[in-house]
């Protein structure tokens, strides 16, 4: 188990939380519009260990997933119907690069890398919502 997969936990956790601070808008991601709202199960590819469930009310989050509701600016760097890929800088926390493939409504595939607590990561998931959040 790669040691970058406990330090995303914590990040993951956080989206389960509504922000206390808005980010600063980006331009929309068109691939986020085909995310379903609700409990997913994020599964680290490659990796044994059970999946994390987080709620996602803001499909923006999980581009900068490692950074949770951090403040960061956005530049959106591909902008397609069922791909997308953002780059992100958090003043003092880091930054990262995302991209996201959305297979359906209610599946996508996320690889993200980048700096986070003054370390270097690298991950990549599948996502399946798995129902509402509670």
């Amino acid at each position: 188990m790669r040691a970058t997969h406990y330090l995303c936990l914590s990040a993951i956790a956080l989206i389960s939380v509504a922000p206390a601070v808005s980010a600063p808008p980006a331009p929309p991601l068109a691939a986020l519009k085909g995310i379903a709202h609700g409990l997913w199960e994020l599964r680290e590819k490659g990796d044994a260990v059970p999946p994390q469930k987080i709620c996602v009310r803001d499909p923006m989050l999980l581009m900068q997933l490692r950074h949770g509701t951090a403040v960061c600016s956005r530049f959106v760097v591909d902008n397609q119907a069922k791909r997308g890929t953002v780059y992100y800088t958090c003043p003092g926390a880091g930054h990262g690069q995302s991209t996201i493939r959305v297979e359906s409504a209610k599946l996508f595939q996320l690889d993200s890398q980048g700096i986070a607590d003054q370390s270097p990561f690298d991950y990549s998931y599948e996502g399946r919502q798995v129902g509402a959040c509670s």
